[in-house]
């Protein structure tokens, strides 16, 4: 799947959107469970990175080694501006925190070792890295066991012990051996997997009413989505099946998501949600150091941090790809 679907594009946007006003309110803000959309990124990751799997399978070293050239110098910029900010601030580093600067650097604060870092959304990169890299081995040397038992295995006890704490997937801190951060987002991604397996194998073949009917059905299930987002009180197990479905649709040429959102600005705006997630953070900053200086009502401060957001991701976006980029990889195409 070299050309990118605008419909996928599109929710990635919407989504994204959604956790960047959920770290902005938080639980007391409209979106309740705005976190959930972490979820539909893990598991669509495990669709793409199966997807990747079957299409170019490479060395777990090169495919981590890829992961890595991808999102490290962005992350690493903004990370950098962060701390570089505390130091202006004439805060001093504790022995904590040179700890915290040293596992964030080597993006291992959702492996266990630490529990956040300066710029904290980036706990999914960590995930992304060192939980991708375990799926892709898995795969490379288990494929046939690893669908059909492996993963399986991997989501029903997964999911099962991490329930089994609360009725929501957002947990922190460790599970035994691993960390709850990244046990959630393993569970996601081979799901993930699972789902694009499927896909592959059945769901290309259906007629137009089952394709209809699976529209239908999708679309019941973003509002169901979009329902446990604002809800006081939801089970969260169950926004792993809306996601899953909905996915299911988006990667339907036929769908009505495809129809609906087929413009080209929807894969504009989906091209920079890796760097609204690393950017709102810092822009958060920012807002605070305005506000001290300037009087704004609070729907004022809520524009000016999208504004921020939105206008420092596309920053950021094109001085990766324009300058850092052909820089740093200066013979390789933008992975």
């Amino acid at each position: 799947m070299t050309k990118k679907i605008s419909s996928i594009e599109a929710f990635r946007f919407f989504f994204m959107l959604i956790i960047c006003i959920w770290h902005y309110n938080g639980p007391d803000g409209f979106l309740k469970h705005g976190y959930l959309c972490v979820d539909f990124f893990f598991i669509l990751s495990g669709m793409l990175l199966y997807n990747t799997f079957c299409n170019k399978s490479v060395s777990i070293f090169d495919y981590t080694i890829r992961k890595i050239k991808k999102f490290f110098p962005e992350y690493f910029l903004c990370m950098l501006l962060l701390y570089a900010g505390k130091f202006f601030n004439n805060k001093p580093f504790s022995f904590n925190e040179i700890y915290q600067f040293i596992s964030e650097l080597l993006m291992l604060q959702a492996v266990g070792l630490w529990d956040n870092g300066m710029n904290w959304p980036t706990w999914y990169v960590s995930v992304l890295v060192y939980g991708g890299m375990l799926i892709y081995a898995i795969l490379k040397y288990q494929k046939d066991l690893a669908l059909k038992i492996i993963f399986p295995i991997i989501i029903l006890l997964g999911y099962t012990h991490i329930f089994s704490k609360t009725n929501h997937i957002e947990v922190w801190g460790n599970a035994t051996i691993i960390s709850y951060p990244l046990l959630r987002g393993i569970c996601d991604m081979t799901l993930g997997v699972i789902i694009m397996t499927i896909h592959k194998s059945k769901l290309l073949f259906l007629n137009t009413k089952q394709t209809i009917l699976l529209d239908i059905i999708s679309i019941l299930s973003l509002i169901l989505f979009i329902k446990q987002l604002i809800d006081i009180q939801d089970k969260d197990s169950y926004s792993l099946i809306f996601i899953s479905v909905i996915l299911v649709s988006l990667f339907r040429n036929k769908s009505i998501y495809n129809i609906i959102f087929k413009a080209p600005i929807w894969g504009k705006l989906g091209s920079i949600t890796y760097e609204m997630l690393i950017v709102h953070v810092p822009c958060l900053g920012v807002l605070n150091i305005i506000i001290k200086h300037i009087h704004l009502e609070d729907s004022m401060q809520f524009s000016v941090y999208l504004a921020l957001v939105l206008i420092g991701a596309s920053a950021l976006k094109f001085f990766n790809n324009n300058i850092l980029n052909k820089w740093l990889f200066p013979e390789q195409k933008r992975l």
